[in-house]
This record gives structure tokens, C-alpha cells and sequence, in this order.
């Protein structure tokens, strides 16, 4: 059924985006944090997020606070993505079931 695989197509290319999104989420995150602005607690930095951060080029903090707005707003249309595919299948599912009646 052509149906079904494009939706499952669909669906895969939201997984991608979703999983993009969440990492760029993470490396603004740890560039943020590792910007210690108005840092007033001790804070320890795990060697991962170090790394996230020294991979994105040491972007300034108004850059990394764009990129995580960005991710964010990434993230929720890829989610929709999601739900728009899981609306497909059941309709869908519920036009064959009436075709086999």
C-alpha cells in the first residue's frame, strides 16, 4: 500500500528532525551554561556538555539563547509532523476497514 509507506516516510523524517532538533537544544544549552553569565552558585560542567559547547564554535550567549529558541520551535513543529501522520493512519485505517465491510 502506497498509503502506509508514505506515512511511515512521514513519520521517519519526523524522528530525524526530532532527533536534530534535541541535539541542537543541547549544544545551546551547554553553550549557555558554559557561558557562566551571572553565575553566582558553583556549578560543574560535565565533560559532554563541554564538548557540545566548544563544538559549536563558542557562540556568544544571545546566539546560543536564538539556537535553543529555534530547537524549540523546531521540535514542536516536528511533533506536529508527528500528529498530522497519526491522524493519516487512522483514517487510513478507518477507510479500509469501511471498504472491507
Amino acid at each position: 500500500m502506497a498509503g502506509i509507506s508514505g506515512i511511515s516516510s512521514i513519520q521517519s523524517s519526523a524522528l530525524v528532525g526530532i532527533q536534530r532538533a534535541s541535539a541542537s537544544a543541547d549544544r545551546a544549552a551547554a553553550s549557555i551554561v558554559s557561558s557562566g553569565v551571572g553565575a553566582t552558585d558553583p556549578v560543574t560542567i560535565s565533560p559532554e556538555a563541554r564538548a557540545f559547547a566548544a563544538a559549536s564554535g563558542g557562540d556568544d550567549l544571545a546566539s546560543s539563547l536564538v539556537n535553543l529558541d529555534a530547537a524549540k520551535h523546531t521540535l514542536a513543529a516536528q511533533v506536529s509532523v508527528l500528529h498530522a501522520a497519526d491522524d493519516m493512519s487512522n483514517d487510513l485505517l478507518n477507510i479500509v476497514g469501511k471498504s472491507n465491510r
